[in-house]
């Protein structure tokens, strides 16, 4: 499961709950109502929780090893080798 916080105009919030419905590799399983945010009455938030689709977990299951690179990358950027 993924929490996601999403924060914008209402018109954004309902867009990108759209986009989450349609794709194909998520599935919606809560999405909040919208919350004010402090000091504006422009943007809100909303929580939302979704999870990999049953196909999408198959394809991450069924793809080869084979394709993984011998080098790592961290968060600083610095490479290492296996």
């Amino acid at each position: 499961m993924i929490k996601i916080r999403i924060m914008g105009t209402k018109r954004d919030i309902q867009y990108i709950r759209k986009q989450i419905e349609r794709n194909g590799n998520l599935q919606l399983t809560e999405f909040s109502d919208c919350f004010p945010m402090k000091d504006t009455k422009r943007y809100y938030r909303a929580y939302v929780e979704v999870e990999k689709t049953t196909d999408m977990l198959r394809k991450m299951n069924n793809e080869s090893n084979d394709d993984v690179p011998e080098t790592s990358y961290f968060g600083t950027g610095t490479r290492y080798n296996k």
